[in-house]
C-alpha cells in the first residue's frame, strides 16, 4: 500500500472514532453535579436577613446549626440504620 492509502485509512478511522464519541456523549445521561443549594450556604457564617447562620459538626458527624436572627438552633443526627436523619429544633431562651 502507498502512503496515501494509509493516510486515508487513518483519516476514516479517526472520523469513525470521533463520530462514535459524539454520539455516545449525546446519548449518555448526564448527572446534575451542582448541589441543590449554593455552595456558599454550606460553609456557614453568612448573612441571613441581618442575622447569621453558624454551623458546627461534632466528631461523631452530627450537625449543629444556629440561626442568630431567629434565636433558633437545629440538631441533625447521623442517619440511623434505615438511613433516616433525626432533626431536633428549639429556640434559645433569653435571660430577662
Amino acid at each position: 500500500m502507498r502512503k496515501e492509502n494509509y493516510a486515508v485509512l487513518l483519516s476514516l478511522l479517526s472520523l469513525i472514532i470521533s463520530g462514535w464519541l459524539v454520539i455516545s456523549d449525546l446519548t449518555h445521561e448526564k448527572k446534575n453535579e451542582t448541589p441543590p443549594v449554593p455552595a456558599s450556604t454550606l460553609r456557614g457564617d453568612f448573612s441571613l436577613n441581618q442575622g447569621g447562620v453558624y454551623t458546627s459538626v461534632t466528631q461523631n458527624g452530627e450537625l449543629w446549626i444556629y440561626i442568630s436572627n431567629q434565636d433558633k438552633f437545629y440538631f441533625i443526627s447521623k442517619p440511623d440504620a434505615n438511613g433516616k436523619f433525626n432533626v431536633t429544633s428549639d429556640t434559645l431562651l433569653k435571660k430577662q
